[in-house]
């Protein structure tokens, strides 16, 4: 007997046998019963119970043995338990590394998470992985499919806003709020950032399994009456143990201290941009300066041939045409200079692997409802990634989706394909059209800022977009092709360079 609540009596042998398990043994008529605990760590981990229909005595050697061959298979089994973390904190360690390493290479946290998607989920030990940032969505394993993962998406934005959420009844417990049935039985998502586009979730599968339900009932004569079945257990999966959570914490610490770094690399981009804004200011002051001088001379010289055409002898006619040469070969060597200096401050710019499939859609979906062209048919075909910089490649389609709706919108069933393919080291993109197309003659000048075709008529543009397109391209060390015929539409073809392979999910995404 004990009296202080704080004791354990189930590490000891002193527990007694709960009454729930003593009718149990009575319900299917158990004469005799050994028990033998297991500890873990001190702690209590289960019974081994041995137990006879008829009355059996066991003498104390023979309990003795019983006792010394379980706690052997317990400190085996212990042994194997510490083996096993050592290999797991082993292989953490690598993979933190390797992640760490990743992180830094990329300019992106996306990219180097994908990247690692199998190791992300062999660590985990999930069935299946998916990430979702701002509209695009990565799969590995066994994941749901994407229409099915964007409602997830949305369910979890609406119902938690937990940085990490897990739940392996998750099926049981959510399935009605689903259209399709759901995949897997359980999941656990990590949230990167404070915003709720960026979702890292972790997939497991069901497993099923016999669990044997005990109900005891007090009867109206005071008799207490046992009640036994088996159900078995569907829609669950395995739980998420210590260590796994763990690793998706660490996981998290990782990915925050990789986007502190890269927010301190963009600080000290801005400052540089600073010190450039400061640098252009004193630069166009100057560069004003400089050409009042020689358009002055120009301005006086026209005003005075103007003011006395016909008295005016040779020699000082000849003078006034070398003052206007000399003016204009300085204003010729200031914008020379100029554009030097902006050619060198405009370096090339750094490229990632960047998802084009959600974007393009998208572009394609906002420019239909701003131009208001309802009847303008979409066909995308296969929408691989390219190497660019994000805020230069929207830019890009951009520009040239809407080029494509604005001229197609005159067709009576107007149509715009996208699609693309790998050709030698580039990623080659075709935007085609069945719109009013380009006059032969204005093809060689289609690049040159504020020019238009003839055949526009009154839709609108500036003429800018195309040669701000080509300027964009040659940054990215890529190449623009536009074919077009009028009254057939227009072909645009967009050559990426590919700097080195994509990773594998990306382009199986």
């Amino acid at each position: 007997y004990y009296k202080d609540e704080a004791i354990d009596p189930l590490s000891s042998l002193l527990s007694p046998l709960p009454e729930l398990h003593q009718l149990f043994l009575k319900e299917i008529n158990v004469q005799s019963a050994l028990f033998f605990r297991i500890c873990i760590d001190d702690d209590f981990w289960g019974l081994v119970v041995a137990q006879h229909d008829e009355k059996r005595v066991v003498d104390l050697q023979q309990r003795k043995l019983c006792t010394f061959a379980i706690q052997a298979a317990t400190n085996k089994y212990e042994s194997h338990i510490k083996q096993n973390l050592l290999e797991r904190t082993e292989l953490l360690k690598l993979a933190e590394e390797e992640l760490k390493k990743s992180l830094s290479e990329n300019k992106m946290v996306n990219c180097a998470l994908i990247q690692h998607m199998d190791i992300l989920t062999q660590l985990v030990d999930a069935d299946g992985l998916a990430i979702f940032n701002q509209g695009d969505v990565f799969s590995y394993g066994q994941s749901p499919p994407k229409a099915q993962f964007y409602e997830l998406i949305q369910f979890l934005q609406k119902h938690t806003d937990k940085a990490l959420f897990k739940d392996y009844n998750f099926r049981l417990n959510h399935q009605e709020n689903f259209k399709e049935k759901l995949g897997f039985a359980g999941l656990m998502y990590l949230k990167v950032g404070l915003e709720n586009d960026y979702y890292i979730v972790w997939f497991r599968r069901e497993n099923s399994s016999q669990v044997m339900q005990m109900e005891l009932k007090e009867e109206q004569d005071g008799k207490k009456q046992l009640k036994i079945w088996e159900d078995t257990r569907y829609d669950v999966a395995k739980p998420w143990n210590d260590a796994e959570i763990n690793f998706v914490l660490r996981l998290n610490q990782i990915i925050k201290e990789s986007i502190f770094a890269k927010l301190k690399e963009r600080q000290l981009l801005n400052d540089e941009l600073l010190s450039l804004n400061n640098e252009l200011e004193m630069f166009t002051h100057t560069l004003s300066h400089d050409l009042k001088n020689p358009l002055s001379i120009l301005k006086m010289g026209i005003q005075f041939l103007q003011q006395h055409p016909d008295n005016i002898d040779f020699k000082k006619i000849n003078k006034w045409y070398q003052n206007f040469s000399r003016s204009v070969t300085n204003i010729e060597d200031i914008i020379n200079n100029m554009v030097q200096l902006s050619q060198h401050r405009s370096s090339i710019l750094d490229k990632e692997p960047l998802p084009m499939a959600y974007t393009i859609q998208r572009i394609f979906q906002e420019n239909s409802i701003l131009y208001n062209v309802n009847n303008c048919r979409p066909t995308f075909g296969t929408l691989l990634p390219i190497w660019g910089e994000k805020s230069a490649a929207y830019q890009i389609f951009s520009n040239l989706i809407i080029n494509a709706i604005k001229y197609s919108a005159q067709s009576d069933s107007p149509v715009v394909s996208i699609d693309s393919s790998h050709e030698d080291d580039y990623t080659h993109y075709q935007i085609k059209d069945n719109g009013i197309g380009i006059p032969s003659e204005h093809l060689p000048h289609i690049y040159e800022m504020f020019t238009r075709a003839d055949n526009v008529g009154s839709i609108p543009g500036t003429g800018i977009g195309l040669s701000l397109v080509k300027r964009i391209m040659e940054r990215l060390g890529g190449n623009i092709k536009i074919e077009s015929e009028v009254g057939l539409g227009t072909t645009v073809h967009l050559y990426f360079p590919i700097v080195k392979p994509f990773p594998e999910q990306m382009l199986l995404n």
